[in-house]
């Protein structure tokens, strides 16, 4: 059942056994991809997902999710979902008022989906683990996490986004593949761009990868506040010039009302004298 506690010989068979089933449930996701080593919520609503969900919970709590290609497609056919995922755990199931489910999941290894073995009632794939190639020297791995977790605190320092207690957690994680994942579930780039780092074969291309677009969300973070300060200080002149200038219409309004009695004065003064009163009347 959905949310139930696992029977005690499935907790005994995952305790022991690292390697991921060869056939497993498979859930396509929707604009977003989840990595190894996060933690992350999802919400189903989707009819075949909710079923893949199901068997699972039934299981050993494992599926694989995988990107879809296109997030506007309903119902993804095989050729819609990206053939690189994630191996996760389900560790919570939530079911809520409108039939959805919410899910807790955490990423636990990628996975490459070989073969789409079932499509009806819901997707079951063969899958075969696709662990990060390290294929460099360990001083050239060493140099790329260093870059990447220096990088990662300027992004943090300069978007303020993220949480002080986020940012130290994320800085003590010693190994790199859990890092740069943690890292890459965290940029606000696009699903392409997050496609590419998971399924990228080599860890140090990985850690590039992160690399770059730690870089490239460094020029946009100052790119955007270049333009933040160049339209506040373009507000803040036009204030001031619109103050001015309400200022310079009062003190017009108040010299054109001095002037138009002054000369009303001068008119009655010029009338006088054409009038040629006698000197009582001019008095």
């Amino acid at each position: 059942m959905l949310g139930g506690r696992v029977s005690p010989m499935h907790e005994q068979s995952h305790a022991h056994s690292t390697a991921p089933a060869p056939l497993v449930p498979l859930l396509p996701l929707r604009g977003m991809i989840v990595f190894p080593y996060t933690v992350t919520p999802l919400e189903v609503g989707r009819p075949r997902s909710v079923q893949a969900l199901e068997a699972a919970m039934l299981a050993d709590r494992r599926l694989v999710l995988a990107a879809q290609k296109d997030d506007r497609v309903q119902e993804p056919a095989p050729d819609d979902i990206h053939m690189v995922g994630t191996l996760c755990e389900i560790k919570q199931v939530l079911k809520l008022p409108e039939g959805q489910l919410r899910v807790l999941i955490e990423g636990q290894e990628r996975v490459r989906i070989e073969r789409i073995h079932q499509e009806e009632p819901f997707y079951q794939a063969l899958v075969s683990p696709l662990p990060a190639q390290v294929l460099a020297p360990a001083a050239q791995v060493e140099a790329l996490v260093r870059t990447v977790r220096r990088l990662f605190q300027q992004y943090a320092q300069l978007g303020k986004q993220t949480p002080e207690e986020v940012v130290r957690s994320v800085l003590n994680i010693e190994d790199p593949e859990r890092l740069l994942n943690t890292i890459a579930s965290q940029l606000p780039v696009s699903l392409e761009d997050k496609q590419a780092v998971l399924a990228t074969p080599a860890l140090t291309d990985q850690l590039e990868q992160v690399c770059v677009l730690l870089t490239r969300e460094m020029e946009i973070l100052e790119l955007e506040k270049r333009i933040h300060m160049r339209v506040r200080r373009q507000m803040e002149k036009s204030q001031k010039e619109y103050y001015l200038r309400e200022q310079m219409k009062a003190i017009q309004k108040e010299l054109g009302d001095r002037d138009e009695r002054q000369a009303e004065v001068e008119e009655y003064r010029r009338r006088i004298e054409e009038a040629g009163m006698p000197e009582a009347g001019r008095e």
